[in-house]
């Protein structure tokens, strides 16, 4: 079975800290030992190598003061001898403390019972001495004997801990220098598999990135025009490169979605615009009928008001009866566009002017705010008027007496970076409810008793054939806003709009 990148990583990165607290833990150990021996060597061996020498330097202070004693008589040498003695016993009890071992306390147990027949043998050459006597030759060679006895001991006791504090100090040589192979040993197999991570590493994800990051470069180059900008960190590269690419499937499957969505409008509006043009053709012909025969009927009548009123009915309902055929046909059949470059201020004048009756007479507050300076469009001056009108009947209607309308123009940028100048007409009137906002562009569709539905939608489609829309934007507020977004026009010596 192969193993996958991750396992291979995975398991070497293991392996590592795996061998990290090994290390670790063989030195930790290690130092406890050595820490033990050295206790054992300094608090143990050393303590008794000092015992058994302070005990053999007690035992020949006390020979000479003996020895001293016997040559002049002085009684302070016996109280000096007394004091060696006490010292003697002292270190003789530290010592039988400190030992450890069998072989110390063999030694030990032996010092006793021959330093009492040293000290027997020596209180009777004093007590000689002290009745006057001369000790003979064979007491004063036995007191020597049992001396020299009790001093072989103590370089006995000496000798072991000697021994012992060398022996430990080899062993101590010896564990450090194995435990400092192994760490070496550890520290060399943690090298190699770090080395081995690090190829893997740079094997399989740091090449294969480079070659990504390239990769990136030259698609985002060649193919999307946008160049992948990095501060030379592979990752953040691809990163950047991700970002983009999620951008530009984002902005693909917007504009599918709304190619889409266009088409299948397109169908209904060919498939409406077919019956809308034959439901306008046969009702547009007996329209005409009933004028002639509404004139000839006029021209009859001699000045009776009453008949005169109900003409006048019948006129305007054929009037907006053929309103209504007119945006029919206006919308099954959508004149062709004259573009011209139109400036923006004077096509807001023009269109005020045909509104401005309409809006007085609600007595409603208008509003203006041009920007300095906008570029101009390019567009058909007719139907962007049109438009135009439509909005600020729709913004009229809904305003109750007194209210407010705002009409403001802005250079902008879209979210293609693409400049283009925004007209919005906003009202503070009762707005648009959310349920009615997602189908306000649909044909037929109208919330008033009198309309078609169609002013919108034949606006909408104006505003896509001009390369722009027309767009509800959220509610800010009371009232409605709606924005017209023109392309600007690419003109000679960037001819600008005066403004206002």
């Amino acid at each position: 079975m192969r193993l996958s990148l991750q396992q291979k990583i995975s398991a070497t990165i293991l392996g590592v800290i795996a061998l990290a607290v090994l290390t670790g833990t063989i030195a930790l150990a290690s130092v406890w030992q050595l820490g033990q021996m050295i206790d054992v060597m300094s608090t143990q061996s050393v303590f008794s190598i000092e015992a058994a020498s302070k005990m053999e330097l007690a035992l020949f202070e006390q020979k000479a003061d003996a020895s001293s004693y016997l040559v002049d008589g002085d009684p302070a040498w016996l109280k000096n001898l007394e004091d060696d003695e006490s010292r003697f016993e002292l270190w003789r009890r530290e010592a039988e403390y400190a030992a450890r071992t069998s072989q110390d306390r063999q030694v030990l147990d032996q010092i006793p019972g021959v330093y009492n027949e040293y000290r027997r043998e020596r209180q009777e050459v004093i007590a000689l001495y002290q009745a006057g006597e001369a000790p003979n030759s064979k007491t004063l060679e036995e007191a020597d004997q049992r001396f020299q006895e009790t001093i072989r001991l103590c370089n006995a006791l000496l000798n072991q801990n000697i021994r012992f504090l060398r022996d430990a100090n080899g062993n101590a040589n010896q564990t450090a220098i194995g435990v400092t192979a192994l760490v070496a040993g550890c520290v060399f197999l943690t090298l190699a598999m770090g080395g081995g991570l690090f190829w893997l590493f740079y094997a399989h994800v740091l090449r294969p990135l480079r070659v990504m990051v390239a990769d990136a470069r030259l698609y985002s180059t060649e193919f999307s025009g946008r160049e992948v900008e990095g501060p030379g960190d592979e990752l953040r590269t691809i990163g950047a490169y991700l970002r983009m690419l999620m951008s530009d499937v984002a902005d693909t499957r917007t504009t599918l979605e709304r190619s889409r969505t266009q088409l299948m409008n397109a169908e209904k509006l060919a498939s409406m615009g077919k019956l809308a043009a034959s439901i306008a053709h046969e009702i547009r012909n007996p329209l005409t009928s009933m004028r002639m025969w509404l004139f000839s009927i006029r021209k009859a009548i001699h000045h009776d008001a009453e008949l005169e009123r109900k003409l006048d009915l019948v006129s305007g309902e054929i009037i907006r009866l053929e309103s209504v055929v007119r945006n029919f046909l206006e919308f099954a059949r959508p004149p062709a566009l004259k573009l011209l470059t139109v400036p923006v201020s004077q096509l807001i004048d023009k269109t005020l002017e045909l509104a401005h009756h309409r809006i007085e007479d609600r007595n409603i507050l208008l509003i203006r705010r041009d920007a300095h300076a906008l570029p101009h469009v390019l567009g058909d001056a007719d139907q962007l008027k049109q438009v135009l009108i439509n909005l600020l009947s729709n913004a009229a209607e809904a305003c109750s007496q007194q209210g407010e309308i705002r009409v403001s123009t802005s250079l902008e940028r879209d979210e293609s970076g693409r400049q283009m100048v925004v007209i919005r007409v906003a009202d503070n009137g009762v707005g648009v409810p959310q349920e009615v906002a997602s189908r306000i562009f649909e044909p037929f569709f109208t919330t008033k008793d009198e309309g078609t539905g169609l002013g919108l939608c034949i606006a909408a489609r104006i505003m896509a054939s001009h390369s722009g829309r027309l767009v509800l934007e959220p509610p800010g507020g009371s009232g409605a806003s709606f924005a017209v977004w023109l392309p600007i026009a690419m003109m000679e010596g960037n001819e600008q709009d005066p403004g206002r």
